[in-house]
């Protein structure tokens, strides 16, 4: 087997493994937006009904897992849903600008295919990050623990952005929950089980933003 083809071989087993736990890391990102998205849609016609409709509609009365399964399996297969308001698929509003990034994309794959036996190799820039020496074992290691370094760095950017209303991750997790719910709201167990981070003591934030009669 030649230099070329070993190398790109091995960029392909570590892209592939990276390219899948991204995609589980921004599906699980769009979860910390604030609101209700199915709300957000259906604006001053937003019934408990009208909601309800649409979730099952949008299939977001699922569970995320099935959530996220349904969405790659339609993505591999180049379905990317439908536009709320036109119903039409989104792959085909904007063809042109996609078959251009797939040539770019490929032409840069090209690029580094053949010019990868001529310039020495990097180590990505994680290593720098954590101080890590050693080469990981496998690409899953390295996608790993970017993706949790990059929680990490995500999460830090969020406590600075609420630092100066005195709230946590944890209770903007609440009130995020809680202005989804709506009018009605929801029982303590109810939040507790749709929160992103689990928290031992769910009353005790309540109670804290009570206070602060943000609730």
């Amino acid at each position: 087997m030649s230099p070329r083809l070993r190398s790109a071989l091995a960029r392909i087993a570590v892209a592939v493994p990276t390219l899948l736990a991204m995609s589980v890391f921004v599906f699980a990102l769009i979860r910390l937006v604030p609101g209700d998205p199915v709300r957000t849609m259906l604006g001053f016609r937003a019934t408990p009904e009208n909601v309800a409709t649409v979730r099952a509609s949008l299939g977001l009365d699922h569970s995320l897992t099935t959530q996220y399964t349904d969405w790659l399996t339609g993505a591999l297969h180049g379905d990317l849903g439908e536009d709320f308001i036109s119903r039409t698929p989104v792959s085909s509003r904007r063809p042109r600008k996609m078959e251009l990034s797939m040539a770019v994309i490929s032409m840069v794959g090209i690029s580094s295919w053949l010019h990868a036996g001529s310039r020495p190799k990097r180590m990505p820039k994680i290593y720098e990050e954590i101080k890590q020496t050693k080469p990981l074992r496998t690409a899953g290691q390295l996608a790993s623990i970017t993706i949790f370094r990059t929680a990490d760095v995500v999460r830090h950017a969020v406590e600075r952005s609420l630092s100066p209303f005195g709230l946590s991750n944890e209770q903007y997790n609440v009130l995020r929950i809680l202005r989804g719910a709506g009018e009605n709201g929801l029982p303590t167990l109810e939040i507790s089980s749709r929160m992103l981070s689990r928290s031992p003591n769910i009353t005790r934030l309540l109670d804290r933003l009570i206070a602060k009669k943000l609730v």
